[in-house]
């Protein structure tokens, strides 16, 4: 569990760099499916980068004399769980995690259930392009669910358009399948509030490109601007729907009247090669190869406590380190210190010297 929670953190840190530098280079611009897209693909690549280990291969000088610090051995992030402590509090930190996680689980799956109830007990209707309504006998704020465009009768009377070709485009482009994704990460991520903004201008992503697809179809800007506002007020949204709400209403008539944002501008969302580039050099290891003339000692000397030593899969006392043929030595590894800890726990926090045989 302690490994996990480890990986947790990384994957914390990573978001709050990326999403650092979308809101600054990217969120004010009008390039509303790119934003989608980056917020999505960091949002991926947080949780797949920390097990993307990078091997640099180093050959160890003739005379094996130089001393290796260990700074030079650790590449790692550092980031321990074993630091916070004792085991007792280890073990409180990952019971807060898991109840933390199952609350916002349950709140999830109450959500989708409270949306499969009322999609089951609403009047079904298809309109001629194929769009799945359901329509509902109380008043309730339109919002859509997959394929689902949900809303009241009255409003469907009133022959209110726009806002269910606000609804089909939501359908259409399948924002739902991005905030169902974002949810199931938040019950990993609740504690970090990164993914909870990240969240949020995700589906406000969503309603700035469903807003600038409705006014190129036409729509007039401000009785559709009203009409939102109407909408807006009715009834509080589900926890997992694409719905009309007030919660970003201001910063959506904002945006609608906002300038076009140069299309050259959009390349900054090439800012995400260089994090990727970092946070790989920052999790790599260090593999020490002997060359091809060795001599006939091998001396690698440490500044500081010892590590561990470990040949051929088994633990030795590290002054066995003396009696290893070099001539034997494939290559020489030192662990980083995440998997390190993963592997032999607390006695490995001076490092972990992996010799393998040829």
């Amino acid at each position: 569990m302690s490994v996990f929670i480890s990986y947790q953190v990384k994957v914390a840190v990573l978001l709050a760099v990326f999403f650092l530098f979308y809101e600054l280079l990217l969120r004010k611009h009008t390039f509303f499916r790119l934003n989608r897209i980056v917020l999505i693909s960091i949002t991926v690549l947080s949780f797949i980068l920390p097990f993307c280990v990078i091997t640099i291969r180093r050959t160890l000088p003739d005379g094996y004399q130089d001393t290796v610090s260990p700074s030079d051995i650790d590449l790692d992030t550092r980031i321990r769980f074993s630091g916070f402590g004792s085991h007792w509090v280890q073990t409180a930190v990952a019971i807060i995690y898991l109840c933390g996680a199952i609350y916002v689980l349950v709140r999830v799956i109450a959500s989708l259930v409270g949306v499969a109830l009322i999609i089951h007990r609403g009047h079904h209707h298809w309109e001629e392009d194929g769009s799945h309504l359901v329509l509902l006998d109380k008043p309730i704020s339109p919002f859509s669910w997959l394929e689902f465009i949900v809303i009241s009768l009255d409003d469907y009377r009133e022959d209110l358009r726009s806002v269910v070709e606000h609804e089909k485009i939501h359908v259409d482009r399948r924002h739902s399948l991005d905030i169902l994704f974002i949810d199931f990460v938040t019950v990993l991520q609740w504690f970090n509030p990164i993914i909870w903004l990240l969240k949020s201008e995700l589906c406000a992503q969503h309603e700035y490109e469903v807003d600038e697809t409705i006014l190129a179809r036409g729509f007039d800007s401000k009785s559709y601007q009203y009409l939102l506002v109407e909408k807006a007020l009715k009834v509080d949204a589900f926890f997992v729907t694409n719905s009309i709400n007030d919660s970003n209403l201001k910063n959506r008539i904002k945006m609608m009247n906002t300038k076009k944002s140069e299309s050259r501008k959009a390349f900054r969302a090439l800012y995400v090669i260089p994090l990727i580039c970092l946070s790989l050099y920052a999790t790599a290891k260090t593999e020490y190869v002997l060359p091809e003339s060795s001599p006939d000692s091998l001396k690698v000397r440490l500044k500081g406590a010892q590590p561990v030593l470990v040949i051929d899969g088994v633990e030795h006392p590290y002054d066995d380190m003396k009696n290893v043929d070099p001539q034997t030595i494939k290559a020489i590894t030192i662990l980083p210190d995440s998997l390190a800890f993963k592997q032999y726990g607390e006695k490995a926090k001076n490092g972990v010297m992996v010799i393998k045989t040829k």
